[in-house]
């Protein structure tokens, strides 16, 4: 229950090169460290093992650490390795943590991900979405049309069949 002593532990495990090891017992209830500990942790992984990385990040609350210091070190990583999918898919959860919906959007739209419906329904992109139909109709056309006939009052009909005739054209 003691803070100082867990973060005191974190940096024996540091010490021996065994920071991967205590990650999944770290607190992040009640009882937090500091982001700087959190964020050591998500280094090494980062560094070191790409699937343990998205694990945490999709396991750990996105307030435990500084989210934009972690989202440029990804960055820099996929400037090095820029088709690495796992980062990729990574990046956009983070991006979702910041609410920075449209970037996550562009990602899974890109990587033609499964959960782009879900993302846009549960943070009503509808907006951001006017522009894409044709590459979300393309990804999967049924999921698409159901959105789009569920939706009808954030996109018009109208606005779709534009859309669709533009990309024949």
């Amino acid at each position: 229950k003691n803070m100082k002593l867990w973060e005191d532990e974190v940096y024996r495990f540091k010490k021996i090169g065994q920071l991967k090891a205590i990650s999944r017992y770290l607190p992040r209830g009640d009882l937090r460290l500091r982001p700087v500990i959190y964020e050591m942790i998500l280094d090494e992984f980062l560094h070191s093992d790409y699937e343990g990385f998205s694990t945490l990040i999709k396991e750990w609350p996105g307030d435990l650490y500084n989210n934009k210091a972690i989202v440029q070190a990804v960055q820099d990583i996929l400037k090095k390795d820029p088709e690495n999918s796992t980062l990729i898919k990574t990046l956009a959860e983070l991006h979702t943590y910041d609410q920075r919906y449209d970037k996550a959007l562009e990602i899974y739209l890109k990587l033609r991900h499964k959960d782009v419906f879900e993302l846009i329904h549960k943070h009503n992109l509808f907006s951001a979405i006017r522009d894409k139909i044709v590459l979300l109709m393309e990804f999967d056309s049924e999921k698409a049309v159901d959105m789009l006939l569920d939706n009808e009052d954030k996109i018009s009909v109208a606005k779709v069949v534009e859309e669709l005739e533009d990309r024949k054209s």
